[in-house]
């Protein structure tokens, strides 16, 4: 009777994270290491559930040599990993292995189960060409900008359960995307609010906040020059093909293929705040990669496009403006990391 119980509760949850109930919708990354995590029912039956939902599904995520380690040690079977292989997109190898890391993990994740990715040094071109097609003046003139030293940037977007595990309320007006999707409509302000809670609850090295505009446009791009950082082609199709393209709601994070850096959603799902003050003319904005605070402080910066995109929005360069207090439903955020050693 027990084991029935528990097999009924655990079908309960596998509905609640969307693993059944959509029909040829595959798994993201983060709903099979949430299965894994789970202890509703044995490792075992949830490898099997796993495997059958594959099969059927399929995955969006591709393969990497750290996708395998870290779902290894969740305790995914030789036969579930080998199921995930067969299913997995081909993309290009993640770049970090390229760069000097100094000796810092590729990956870390914290105490709500945020996953962060290493983003190494280095320089890159901001902004866009003077040619670019579907670029705006206020992303002129492309400058150099140098990023003095590796920090972290979330895997996903922050979604609406982890914004409920500090803030204990979900402001979300696509709630029927799930605890899976991103959280959306909270204000600049709000974010520093959340960031502040994380940072006292949060008892890893790390310390969390926005990242500047500099830095999400070099995690964006990863070392790409294109226009987007899957090249400079219109067609998105390979890009969005597992995301929901109905320009009505946002998906579940991990729903867009990632970048070479390894980052989901960074173009589409939902715009992202970042640190900075917003700033008409690039001219004048700093090179070391650090936030620009002059001007209105009430005015901040957001990137990467939406649901309801526009090809344009999703350029590498794109920027919106967008006032502390305004809360938007095809808006959210996506954090950095630091290394304090607290």
């Amino acid at each position: 009777m027990n084991k029935i119980i528990a097999l009924i509760l655990f079908g309960c949850f596998l509905f609640s994270i969307n693993l059944y109930g959509q029909e040829g919708v595959p798994l993201t990354l983060f709903q099979v290491e949430k299965v894994l995590k789970s202890k509703e029912v044995t490792l075992k039956e949830r490898n099997n559930l796993l495997i059958e939902g594959i099969k059927e599904r399929g995955i969006t995520f591709p393969m990497y040599r750290s996708v395998f380690d870290k779902l290894a040690k969740l305790g995914a079977t030789e036969a579930l990993l080998n199921a995930l292989q067969q299913k997995a997109p081909q993309m290009p190898e993640i770049i970090q292995g390229k760069f000097e890391t100094e000796g810092r993990p590729l990956q870390i994740s914290n105490s709500i189960d945020m996953e962060f990715r290493l983003i190494p040094k280095g320089e890159f071109m901001m902004g866009a060409k003077p040619t670019e097609v579907g670029s705006m003046e206020n992303e002129k003139p492309q400058h150099k900008v140098v990023i003095p030293k590796g920090f972290y940037l979330g895997t996903y977007e922050v979604t609406q359960g982890q914004w409920k595990a500090i803030m204990m309320t979900n402001p979300s007006q696509n709630k029927q995307c799930g605890d899976d999707c991103p959280v959306d409509s909270v204000s600049w302000d709000e974010v520093q609010v959340f960031i502040k809670k994380l940072n006292q609850k949060d008892d890893t090295n790390f310390t969390f906040r926005l990242p500047t505009e500099a830095e999400w446009e070099y995690a964006a791009r990863a070392m790409t020059k294109t226009r987007y950082f899957w090249g400079d082609d219109d067609d998105e199709k390979e890009f969005r093909m597992y995301a929901n393209a109905d320009n009505k709601s946002p998906t579940r994070v991990g729903s867009y293929l990632p970048n070479p850096f390894g980052l989901y959603d960074i173009g589409g799902n939902v715009w992202e705040y970042v640190e900075d003050v917003w700033n008409t003319n690039y001219g004048k904005g700093k090179n070391d990669g650090s936030a620009n605070t002059e001007g209105d402080a009430r005015d901040r910066v957001m990137k990467g496009g939406s649901f309801n995109w526009f090809l344009g929005e999703l350029r590498s360069s794109s920027r919106g403006k967008v006032t502390t207090t305004t809360k938007m439903p095809n808006v959210g955020f996506r954090l950095a990391a630091d290394f304090t050693g607290k």
